[in-house]
């Protein structure tokens, strides 16, 4: 237990659950996985300008925070906040320079709006704020009086005319190099935040405009005013004005791959701090199974919930943002099912991996693919495996709780209600055969909606019987035969049954019920359930469906014992 390892429940450290700033973390003594050699990776790279993409949830912001912690010029002494952590055992070099810059922090993470006129004013906002954190400029005897404190005074008074704020970064930077006699470190969270709104809201020429000149004009040959610049957001967004930008991001990762999320190592440790060291392989089940470059990682915002939660597994990421990108890839993309992207799709469903296309930054102004592999894998719903060469790579579901998110925007594109799901589950889980065909057939004649031949329907009601199940079932292997098959085997539970699946087209309406049963005949006279019986699952379900047109009989045979 916690108690007996690091002392009474009254000494234990509290979750940072909403909290994204290092100093109140250390202030509120609250447990804080040790990142700081993320400090000493920058000193020893000394980039001038770093852009750190990951999916939410990955510790950007509270990275961004102790970075500003560090590197900040304060009143108060912040190395107090450092002493026990591993950037300060690391030598003089990395310690004398915590508290040595002024630093400009701009958090455009709400800077959203229904127009171009509300997300300016959002900026802003942002803007002035920055200006008003550094008041010791209004006294300076450093800085240009006739000229700087003029313009510093109608940013934060909101009267300087529109096209003053597409200089206002980089006036910023110069006064304060002025005035501290060393360069600035310019730090900005959820970047690319306004992008995407614009993109979403219709503005989206506006936002690049004005954050190109924003941007460009602070970042671009204005080194000896800038000592470090960190950018950090979710989506790898590409400005014309630097275009010799190369983010750091999920697929690369380089020499920053550890330090976003928590490592195998840090997660035990953590798990076992707050006795929960032997859920750890439930956790990697639900929550694992993300990568950034070599690093394997864990999202923290899961394990977090996870264990304040005291060790439920609910789907915590995942309920934390409307997740946009997968149901609207989903529903574009079943438009067609027979389509590539569908097939894709449905792999992805079916437990396999896809080849797709992935960029290293976006470009809102290319047109969008039904499927868009690059924005879900910057998104971190799907996560690259392998690369094969010129953009391409081998991509799947990271874990249980994403495949649910899924499962579920699958089922519904479909039309699918959620009782059919479950009636199908409490059928396998009962050994209820009755019940499993009534759940099968609701199901099949939804997914004939989106079918054209038998090819179609058989991936399309493979796909979403495995949706189905959320994850707990996996397609062990699909066979050409006199129709097509289908064989499902339980992924996490070997107590489930496995299900086989075999779809024939029937020559007419009236035949259905008939073709259906030779297709589970079919089944037992060829011996289409050897591998099943061979993967030890706990009795298998035998499946047969006929269909023609758009009507479908499904029968099932089980040699499950019905349970009371």
């Amino acid at each position: 237990m916690p108690a007996e390892i690091y002392g009474t429940a009254e000494d234990m450290k509290t979750l940072p659950l909403t909290n994204s700033s290092y100093v109140r973390a250390f202030s509120e003594n609250q447990y804080v996985v040790d990142k700081t050699l993320l400090i000493k990776a920058i000193i020893d790279r000394n980039p001038l300008l770093t852009v750190f993409t990951r999916p939410r949830g990955f510790g950007k912001s509270f990275n961004m925070s102790m970075l500003r912690a560090f590197f900040e010029k304060t009143d108060e002494d912040a190395s107090v906040c450092f002493r026990d952590k591993k950037i300060w055992s690391s030598g003089e070099k990395y310690t004398s320079e915590q508290g040595k810059y002024p630093v400009i922090y701009l958090d455009f993470k709400d800077v959203i709006g229904n127009n171009w006129d509300e997300a300016f004013e959002g900026f802003k906002d942002c803007i002035s704020d920055a200006y008003l954190s550094h008041k010791e400029l209004l006294s300076s005897s450093r800085v240009e009086k006739m000229l700087d404190l003029p313009y510093y005074k109608s940013i934060v008074y909101d009267t300087a005319e529109p096209s003053r704020y597409g200089d206002s970064l980089l006036a910023l930077t110069r006064m304060l190099t002025d005035h501290y006699g060393v360069p600035p470190v310019v730090i900005i969270d959820g970047f690319d935040t306004p992008v995407q709104a614009g993109y979403d809201s219709g503005y989206y020429d506006d936002i690049m405009e004005f954050m190109d000149s924003f941007l460009s004009a602070a970042l671009k040959g204005n080194d000896g005013n800038i000592r470090h610049a960190f950018l950090c957001g979710v989506l790898p967004v590409s400005f014309s004005g630097m275009n010799n930008v190369f983010p750091n991001t999920v697929l690369n990762g380089l020499y920053y791959s550890e330090f976003f999320g928590f490592t195998p190592e840090e997660t035990r440790i953590l798990l076992d701090y707050y006795g929960l060291g032997d859920r750890y392989p439930e956790v990697c089940e639900q929550y694992a199974g993300y990568r950034a470059g070599d690093a394997v990682l864990f999202n923290p915002l899961d394990i977090l919930m996870y264990i304040d939660s005291e060790g439920h597994a609910g789907d915590y990421w995942v309920n934390t943002s409307a997740n946009l990108h997968v149901p609207d890839a989903i529903r574009n993309t079943l438009e067609d099912a027979d389509s590539y992207d569908a097939s894709m799709l449905m792999d992805l469903i079916e437990g396999k991996s896809l080849t797709g296309h992935v960029d290293a930054s976006i470009f809102y102004d290319e047109e969008e693919p039904a499927l868009n592999t690059t924005v879900l894998v910057h998104s971190g719903y799907l996560v690259p495996q392998e690369y094969a060469g010129r953009e391409i790579w081998k991509l799947a579901i990271a874990n249980k709780e994403i495949f649910r998110l899924f499962s579920c925007e699958f089922l519904s594109a479909l039309n699918i209600p959620a009782e059919m799901p479950y009636e199908m589950a409490e059928g396998v889980k009962f050994g209820d055969a009755v019940r499993l065909k009534k759940a099968v057939q609701g199901i099949a004649e939804k997914a004939l909606a989106y079918a054209h031949d038998i090819k179609s329907f058989h991936k399309v009601l493979s796909a979403a019987v495995i949706a189905s199940f959320r994850g707990d079932y996996g397609l062990l292997q699909e066979m050409k035969t006199d129709g097509d098959l289908a064989m499902l085997t339980p992924r996490y539970n070997p107590d489930y049954p496995g299900i086989v699946i075999n779809i024939i087209k029937a020559a007419g309406k009236s035949g259905l019920q008939s073709k259906a049963k030779a297709a589970v005949a079919q089944i037992n006279e060829k011996q289409y359930d050897m591998q099943l019986k061979a993967a030890k699952c706990r009795g298998i379900f035998k499946a047969g469906a006929a269909f023609n047109g758009k009507n479908v009989e499904i029968i099932i045979e089980s040699d499950l014992p019905a349970q009371p």
